[in-house]
């Protein structure tokens, strides 16, 4: 049946193509019938996309031809239009009486694969071929001044549907199904205020400003996630009347908003005091499973422009205790999404006016400062020669088989060549037995395992010049600088603003080993880095795989990597 259907589309149908817009996600994204709501000033625009075990409960939208392969007795048209737009797709300011709308369009389509997780529009795969679908569009008009909208999707017989709702671009929910009548409150000065009275059909991000504490050794950092248009309450930004924020302002707006914060939501660490230091601050986009940083500028929607402020505090070790007092409160804002996050995880917390302080106190039970490995001295000149002994008695003592055969053909006394052949051969083997001895391989992975995993650890220091100086332990001086960047860069969230990962693990995959001048050795290796960074309120991880040509080699009595060619390296 399915598939005449889809013949049938194809036949009755002409000229029209599939109409869908990205929008943010819940796995109701997947629904069969897919429906976006556009509500502007004036006018609702409803937009269907209707999968084909659907079309029963969307039949009064349907051509005869296609009723009539669903069993559907004929029927007017304009009758059933008129009976859709104003009974199965219902909108009503007071619930009982119906908007008329109209339909602008319909026709088939193919359906739009969405990322199940993210809800954002990805291509099919190679030679995927799209399912069909119904798509519509209908047009309601909305009296002035409409502070509440009912909304029932089509539900005879039940289909699965999947929606979601933008009023003046904002969305005001995520990607939900949609099964029963709704009441949708709409404020008309700001649309990010419109609300479903349904909680469970609130959007995630639904707060106005949010804030956040991680701490970590060595740092603690506030972040602030907020809408600058909700700071004209306390601070005048010249966005009242301003539609977008155009990029040549932008850098102007950061700068008034970084100074109005600085001495707002005062943090306390360890009973004092401290003031922040501005880390970075960036227009971001928010959906359920991530945050971005917004790269290269571009206009800015004024009423969607997000901003995330991060401001640090140096702390020599991870403290005991973290306050934060939040205070800007309005008639808006009386309630923030917080949380406190340490290498434990986060905790969240959600501040009020009368309950404004985030307090954290450190529970850890292990230790999270950073700790180098130890690595193997190099052998000493004695151990080196200690180690070569049994060797050089075993090659002496064979040296001097000739000499014995010589003179017992000469007729010489061969008493004392032999003694010494077989002291030095006898002396030779016992060395092999009593000077122990370590696998190469082994003790060369040891030193290579321990270096890489120093070189990691000392990005989990803030200061450059601290970080070099734990470098300075594993690389040489003419390496330190190409190395810092080098690693550095690896570890960089270039979709987060430039936020450093800290490392977790750092395993030593394989390594294969050669000598290398004298007594060091080339090791061509693969290893793997994982790490995360919080920020906004989300975990960030990470992996990546290196392959790398590394010389090796005592530097003053202690291993230190004297050459790196990195060969190459993979996100996993």
């Amino acid at each position: 049946m399915r598939s005449r259907l889809a013949l049938a589309l194809i036949l009755v149908f002409s000229g029209a193509g599939a109409n869908a817009d990205a929008i943010n996600i819940t796995r109701a994204a997947g629904a069969s019938t897919i429906v976006e709501i556009f509500i502007e000033e004036e006018t609702i625009e409803v937009r269907f996309e209707i999968g084909l075990q659907d079309l029963a409960t969307f039949h009064n939208l349907l051509p005869d031809e296609l009723r009539e392969m669903l069993g559907l007795e004929p029927a007017p048209v304009a009758e059933r239009i008129e009976k859709f737009v104003t009974q199965d797709m219902f909108f009503s300011t007071d619930g009982e009486r119906p908007l008329v709308g109209r339909v602008v369009d319909a026709g088939p389509g193919s359906k739009v694969k969405r990322d199940v997780l993210t809800g954002a529009i990805i291509p099919p795969a190679e030679g995927e071929e799209p399912a069909l679908v119904v798509n519509a569009r209908l047009l309601y008009p909305l009296p002035a001044g409409t502070k509440q909208l009912y909304m029932r999707p089509p539900m005879s017989p039940p289909a699965s549907i999947g929606f979601v709702v933008y009023h003046r671009t904002i969305p005001v929910i995520d990607f939900r199904y949609w099964g029963t009548m709704e009441l949708l409150h709409l404020d008309l000065a700001d649309p990010f205020y419109s609300r479903f009275e349904r909680r469970n059909l609130r959007r995630q991000y639904d707060a106005p400003m949010n804030a956040f504490l991680y701490m970590e050794p060595f740092e603690v950092r506030k972040e602030i996630v907020l809408r600058p248009i909700d700071l004209q309450h306390w601070l005048d930004l010249g966005l009242e009347d301003r539609d977008i924020i155009p990029v040549d302002v932008q850098d102007e707006l950061k700068a008034k908003i970084v100074e109005f914060l600085m001495d707002k939501n005062p943090v306390t660490i360890d009973g004092r005091s401290v003031s922040p230091r501005l880390d970075r601050i960036n227009f971001i986009t928010r959906t359920l499973t991530g945050t971005g940083v917004i790269d290269p500028p571009r206009e800015m929607d004024a009423l969607s422009a997000t901003l995330g402020i991060i401001f640090s505090y140096p702390v020599p070790t991870i403290p005991m205790q973290v306050s934060m007092e939040w205070e800007l409160w309005n008639e808006r804002i009386q309630r923030i999404p917080t949380a406190a996050t340490d290498p434990a995880g986060p905790l969240p917390y959600f501040l009020s006016p009368d309950d404004n302080v985030l307090h954290w106190q450190n529970f850890l039970k292990f230790d999270p400062m950073p700790k180098l490995r130890a690595v193997a001295d190099p052998p000493s000149f004695s151990a080196r020669w200690l180690g070569r002994a049994p060797w050089i008695g075993a090659v002496a003592g064979a040296a001097l088989l000739p000499m014995v055969l010589w003179r017992r053909r000469s007729g010489a006394s061969i008493t004392v060549p032999v003694a010494a052949a077989a002291v030095l051969l006898t002396g030779g083997a016992l060395g092999f037995v009593i000077i122990p001895t370590q696998d190469a391989d082994q003790a060369q992975t040891e030193v290579l395992s321990a270096l890489l995993h120093n070189l990691y650890r000392a990005f989990d220091y803030r200061d450059e010049s601290d970080i070099y100086d734990v470098l300075d332990q594993s690389v040489t001086g003419d390496l330190l600088r190409s190395t810092y960047l080098e690693t550095k860069r690896g570890l960089v969230l270039a979709s987060q603003g430039g936020a450093l990962v800290k490392v977790d693990t750092v395993d030593l995959v394989n390594a294969a080993f050669e000598p290398h001048d004298g007594d060091g050795f080339t090791a061509l290796a693969t290893w793997t880095v994982t790490g995360s960074v919080g920020h906004w309120g989300h975990v960030h991880k990470r992996s990546n795989r290196y392959q790398a040509e590394l010389d090796i080699a005592p530097v003053d009595g202690v291993w230190k990597i004297v050459g790196l060619e990195l060969l190459q390296e993979e996100r996993i």
